[in-house]
């Protein structure tokens, strides 16, 4: 869809509007994804290794 809008957008305002209107859009995404945290899974173990397992590896 995106390259049909910038179509539409060029024919219509120039070449100068689409480089505004991806700006405003690529700042934006950056603001949303700021926001954005990934979430924990309740039943995730985290697995500790000892010291005794590290050095078994070598």
């Amino acid at each position: 869809m995106a390259p049909t809008l910038t179509g539409v957008l060029i024919a219509s305002r120039g070449y100068k509007a689409m480089f505004v209107a991806a700006t405003i859009l690529a700042v934006l995404g950056v603001l949303v994804m700021s926001f954005c945290r990934p979430r924990q899974r309740k039943n995730e173990k985290k697995e500790e290794v000892s010291e005794e397992q590290v050095s078994a590896l070598g």
